[in-house]
């Protein structure tokens, strides 16, 4: 009876005061994230100007530095920009989040326009690798 007391009490104290988050997006198993609370990833979204192509340089971040690396799988979705058209749209691809940093970057190819037309719009979604606060950005591209 003692034990079990003492077991709910430590579940209760972890849940209380964060230890116990939700699991990693990718781990089937609920494993421990080994980052630590607060420690959840972030993709911003991103303004293009075109000035006949180049490449969107899309922010990933996380507030707290990780001991270890992670290493963070990306798609990216259509919406008013089509991928092969206006963008090199990305089935799967993936970035590290290098041990010790807060920072990386997605980078997607913009093709080039050549003539003025309204703003289009695609998603980068991040998959898995990581907690993940806000795991969807948008990404404009406007013309000159």
């Amino acid at each position: 009876m003692r034990r079990r007391v003492a077991h709910w009490l430590v579940v209760v104290l972890s849940l209380t005061l964060g230890l116990a988050g939700p699991a990693r997006a990718g781990d089937s198993d609920g494993g421990s994230d080994p980052c630590g609370p607060g420690s959840g990833v972030s993709i911003f979204d991103f303004v293009m100007w075109d000035s006949g192509g180049g490449f969107a340089e899309i922010p990933v971040r996380t507030r707290f530095p990780c001991v270890e690396s992670r290493v963070i799988t990306f798609t990216t979705f259509d919406l008013s920009a089509k991928a092969g058209e206006d963008y090199a749209g990305v089935d799967r691809g993936t970035v590290t989040l290098d041990a010790g940093t807060t920072e990386t970057i997605v980078r997607i190819e913009i093709f080039g326009r050549f003539q003025s037309e309204p703003s289009k719009s695609f998603g980068v979604r991040l998959l898995e690798g990581a907690r993940f606060d806000d795991p969807v950005g948008i990404v404009t591209i406007e013309s000159y």
